[in-house]
């Protein structure tokens, strides 16, 4: 941590008041404060993104699901690597399928922010 390997992409916007945590877990809200700062905010609609589907996102979704947010999943913002015995498109797609409208809906880049 505070390698250069974990610097914000230049390309990504970000403020000067944003907040982070320091995941080190495949649960987001594992010990971070992440749900304690969300609901400190009221802030009960998130959108989650994220890389390995099968470990950090998947875990976070349904950690997530279960603290009782409301959940919008940007797919194109969602990846992972192939295992020995599934691609990488095979996996985006077999948790895709278990999440849509159980665990959450899907948005787009294009979906506007505010409802």
């Amino acid at each position: 941590m505070g390698s250069p390997n974990w610097q914000l992409f230049t390309e990504l916007h970000h403020g000067d008041n944003d907040t982070y945590y320091i995941k080190t877990q495949p649960d987001a809200f594992y010990q971070t404060g992440l749900a304690a700062y969300l609901k400190m905010n009221h802030l009960n609609h998130i959108e989650i993104c994220g890389a390995q589907v099968e470990y950090c996102v998947d875990t976070t979704v349904r950690v997530a699901f279960h603290l009782g947010f409301q959940i919008d999943l940007l797919m194109d913002g969602i990846t992972t690597m192939a295992s020995t015995t599934l691609s990488a498109a095979q996996i985006k797609q077999h948790h895709a399928q278990i999440w849509h409208h159980r665990f959450g809906e899907f948005v787009t880049v294009k979906t506007p922010l505010v409802k």
